[in-house]
């Protein structure tokens, strides 16, 4: 195993830890050699794991994020922002797994051979001083300081809170979850089953079929903040078309700046348009014209013989 600086799992060579408890040794530790760990197993290569950060990193929006290692040890290109950490955790609270192992303040972990080191503590004294907190990390290097990322779960929603290079980052980021709490509510923005648009529909026996949102889309705003976009994305439509079909996605930018996202379905069934019909009468004449054609060449043919 290679040798990692700074807080470490103190991982030996050959060594075998589970992957469960390699997160809560990131999480709980910060073990730089179990990141490294990771890295190289899912990669090969540290080098070639960063490269899949910064792609991730820039999938979810981040724009000031470069990485070149997995654990964040000081590189002068190693670097990122308040704004892109908070959208990285908004991401990574997604993974149940990942926000149980946020949440957790001591781990006895399974390891093959340095069985003395099983016990991991967390240093994150926001779980224990916060009934609501859901994690996240602390980190600390001499040229960063003192950095925190907190989230808060209370009301129906997430509040996310980063503090870097901050003295006292424990009481700077309980003050501004309080104000996050204070001054934002949770506003419905679109509601389920609501239409909000019309879907056009090839070869139905309707041309078109109204879509709404699948559930409700809440946000947390502020007084004055609100809706300044929405953007109708739709599929298009062959019949039959289901009831509550999936087919299409309805975008909407907040005041902030905000994106969210909702899918859109069908609020009704569309079946395929019924071949058409002919008309009996047409159909009998259709018949009789064919069975005197027939008549006339018979005779024809008799009197040829």
């Amino acid at each position: 195993m290679q040798k990692i600086g700074g807080s470490s799992l103190h991982l030996e060579p050959a060594e075998r830890v589970r992957a469960e408890d390699l997160l809560h040794a990131l999480l709980l530790r910060s073990a730089n050699d179990a990141a490294y760990a990771v890295a190289t197993h899912i990669a090969g290569s540290q080098k070639a794991f960063a490269e899949m950060m910064n792609e991730r990193a820039k999938q979810i929006g981040c724009t000031g994020t470069h990485f070149t290692n997995p654990n964040g040890l000081h590189d002068p290109l190693h670097y990122t922002t308040a704004r892109d950490l908070a959208l990285i955790t908004r991401e990574a609270l997604r993974n149940e797994r990942f926000k149980k192992a946020a949440m957790t303040t001591r781990k006895s972990i399974w390891r093959s051979t340095n069985l003395e080191d099983t016990l991991l503590i967390s240093k994150n004294r926001l779980l224990s001083v916060d009934p609501y907190a859901v994690g996240v990390k602390t980190g600390y290097t001499k040229p960063a300081g003192h950095c925190f990322v907190g989230a808060r779960s209370r009301d129906g929603w997430t509040a996310i809170a980063v503090v870097l290079d901050c003295a006292d980052w424990l009481g700077d980021t309980r003050a501004l979850l309080d104000w996050a709490f204070a001054e934002h509510h949770v506003t419905t923005v679109v509601r389920q089953g609501v239409r909000v648009a019309s879907a056009s529909v090839v070869g139905g026996e309707r041309g078109a079929v109204s879509v709404a949102a699948a559930h409700d889309l809440k946000a947390a705003l502020a007084p004055g903040e609100g809706v300044v976009n929405m953007q109708v994305e739709l599929a298009t439509l062959s019949a039959p078309v289901r009831f509550g079909q999936e087919v299409g996605a309805l975008r909407i930018t907040l005041t902030g700046g905000d994106e969210l996202s909702v899918p859109l379905v069908a609020l009704a069934a569309v079946p395929s348009a019924a071949a058409q019909s002919v008309p009996f009468h047409w159909l009998w004449t259709t018949m009789a014209m064919t069975l005197v054609g027939a008549g006339v060449v018979l005779l024809a043919r008799a009197r040829n013989g």
